[in-house]
């Protein structure tokens, strides 16, 4: 059987002389760790250079790919105006053609409408090569890849 004795915590010996030491630096051993921890802290809850650096990246591509997308709905419906416009302009046009004798009036409008025409298809071009530009943008991720 184990003694009461034996389980008594023996304080007849002596403390080793480090802890003694380190008792005496209590204080400045808390500050310490206090500060340490604090910065530890700081240093784990802000971004570092290179992680601002990133999420500014992600930025820069999302950014591009909105403006990408904007310029694609943007076209698509200038493009559809412009059909629109096309498409009546030239109906106009056929209807001056197929006439027989044309007035003076008639003939300077036969021209307006022929240059409008020229113009309206000249921007539908522009057009579909900006739409083309941004899908091709948009399919192959060029953003991802500008730095």
């Amino acid at each position: 059987m184990v003694n009461e004795d034996d389980r008594a915590i023996d304080n007849s010996k002596p403390t080793p002389q480090f802890i003694v030491r380190l008792k005496q630096y209590k204080e400045f051993i808390a500050i310490l760790v206090f500060f340490t921890g604090g910065f530890m802290w700081i240093y784990g809850f802000f971004a570092t250079k290179s992680q601002v650096e990133s999420v500014n990246d992600n930025v820069q591509v999302v950014h591009c790919l909105t403006n990408s997308s904007i310029i694609l709905t943007e076209t698509r419906m200038q493009k559809r105006f412009l059909l629109e416009e096309l498409t009546q302009k030239s109906v106009e046009l056929n209807n001056l053609l197929t006439k027989t004798d044309l007035s003076v009036a008639e003939n300077r409008k036969l021209i307006i409408l022929k240059a409008e025409t020229d113009v309206i298809r000249e921007n539908l071009m522009k057009a579909n090569a900006r739409h083309d530009e941004a899908y091709h943008n948009l399919k192959v991720a060029k953003c991802q890849f500008d730095k």
